[in-house]
C-alpha cells in the first residue's frame, strides 16, 4: 500500500512538469513553417519521393491511369522555399500489369545532378530506363544505355 501512495505522489508531482514541457515545446513548434494544402494533380498519383538541396525540393510521385493500366512518373518543383511550381511529366508512360500498383522508380541527386531511374520493360535494355536533370530539375533528358554484347543483371 505504501508503494502505491508513494507511486502516486510521485506522479502527482511530475504531472505539472509534463504540462509545462508541454507548452514549451508547442511555443517552438510554432515557429516552423508548414506549407498549406495544395492539389498538383487530379490523377491517382502515388509513392511520392522528395529530394531537397536546401534551397530547392523536388516531390516526384506516380500518376496512375488505372483504366489504361499505365504510371508515368511526375514531379513537382519549389524553388527558394518559396512557391510551387506546376507538375510536369518527366517519363514516358510505363505498362503495369498487376493488380497492385507498383512503385516502380527511384531518385538520386547529387549537387549537379538528378537522375530517376525506372523499372520499364520496354526500355530499349529491357530493364530500366533513366532520366536526368543537370538543371536543377527543370528539365528531363533520357539517358541512352550504350548497346552490350550481353544482358548485365
Amino acid at each position: 500500500m505504501r508503494n502505491i501512495k508513494c507511486l502516486g505522489i510521485f506522479l502527482l508531482l511530475f504531472f505539472p512538469l509534463d504540462f509545462s514541457l508541454n507548452a514549451q515545446s508547442k511555443s517552438s513548434v510554432e515557429s516552423f513553417f508548414w506549407d498549406d494544402e495544395k492539389v498538383i494533380s487530379k490523377a491517382d498519383s502515388y509513392f511520392p519521393s522528395a529530394i531537397s538541396n536546401g534551397k530547392n525540393t523536388l516531390v516526384f510521385f506516380e500518376e496512375v491511369d488505372k483504366s489504361k493500366k499505365e504510371i508515368k512518373i511526375s514531379c513537382v518543383k519549389k524553388e527558394n522555399g518559396k512557391n510551387w511550381g506546376a507538375p510536369f511529366t518527366v517519363s514516358q508512360k510505363i505498362a503495369y500489369s498487376s493488380e497492385e500498383i507498383p512503385d516502380v522508380y527511384s531518385v538520386a541527386s547529387t549537387h549537379k545532378t538528378t537522375a530517376v531511374s525506372v523499372l520499364d520493360l520496354d526500355a530499349p535494355n529491357g530493364i530500366v530506363s533513366v532520366y536526368s536533370s543537370s538543371d536543377g530539375g527543370n528539365t528531363f533528358e533520357k539517358f541512352t544505355f550504350p548497346e552490350l554484347p550481353k544482358q548485365v543483371t
